[in-house]
């Protein structure tokens, strides 16, 4: 019931859309920031929702903030589908692109800009990406998460992830159908937790409550969680039937992490920093 009760709260929050949106502000790809601003432990700065048919959606000054995907809902079935933040003209947007009608993006944005790199790409059929060290010269960790993913996620051999071997971070993924693809950027942090995996198969449990968890305890203000992997079958125009989302109780200020899906299976991954 617990479970069922957040989901309801995190829908609803969702429903409201993509209030914000804007026309134009076109993709463009700008120069790695090795220094910058910074707020550390990471405050929040700002976020976006984006639904399917809706313009860009401004998410603010990117002087000072960062921005990454925090939630994944609805149908990604071909290789046209996809969900980014980006920077253009100085500023964060969120935006995407999705033929079926269904899909909704989430994104945080944190208070830094400290070591912020330009995003990486990779693409299906592409070896690994290496996205650097996992530590500044300086000694301080760095942490790496999703700006963009797209593609025909048509079951568990699709997936996109973030991921730290060997000291250094690298953005892969696996492919048996078309037009999957993932980018990532890294920033400058204080500390991080251990990386979080759910995966969530229909009918397990039997009660096919979503699979959730308190990524952070109650009333932690100094700590962000962003998604550093995706993996599973989207193939539903219907937004409520998947979904891999991180999000913040507006009472208890504590950041859940949901994964939930009502055909075959989903997986997702997240990180807290601060």
């Amino acid at each position: 019931m617990v479970k069922k009760l957040l989901m309801n709260g995190l829908l609803a929050l969702v429903a409201i859309g993509a209030s914000g949106c804007v026309a134009g502000a076109a993709e463009e790809d700008d120069d790695s920031e090795e220094t910058g601003v910074a707020d550390l432990p990471l405050g929040w700065v700002s976020g976006g929702v984006w639904a399917a048919g809706s313009g860009p959606v401004d998410m603010g000054d990117a002087s000072n903030r960062t921005c990454f995907l925090t939630g994944i809902l609805g149908d990604f079935e071909s290789g046209n589908e996809w969900v980014h933040a980006y920077i253009s003209d100085g500023r964060w947007y969120l935006h995407g692109n999705n033929t079926h009608g269904s899909a909704r993006v989430l994104a945080t944005c944190v208070s830094s800009t400290l070591g912020r790199t330009a995003e990486f790409s990779w693409s299906q059929g592409d070896p690994g990406v290496d996205l650097g060290s996992d530590k500044t010269p300086a000694g301080l960790p760095r942490a790496c998460f999703l700006t963009r993913m797209g593609g025909d996620f048509n079951g568990m051999s699709e997936s996109v992830s973030v991921s730290s071997s060997f000291g250094h971070y690298w953005l892969t993924g696996l492919s048996s159908s078309t037009g999957v693809h993932a980018r990532a950027r890294c920033i400058t942090v204080s500390a991080m937790s251990t990386r979080a995996t759910l995966a969530h198969q229909f009918g397990v449990p039997a009660e096919d409550d979503p699979i959730s968890m308190a990524m952070t305890p109650a009333n932690t203000f100094d700590t962000q969680c962003m998604l550093t992997g995706v993996a599973g079958e989207f193939s539903s125009d219907n937004q409520n039937d998947h979904s891999i989302i991180v999000w913040r109780h507006q009472q208890l200020q504590a950041q859940y992490f949901n994964v939930w899906t009502t055909r075959s299976r989903i997986q997702g991954n997240a990180l807290c920093v601060k």
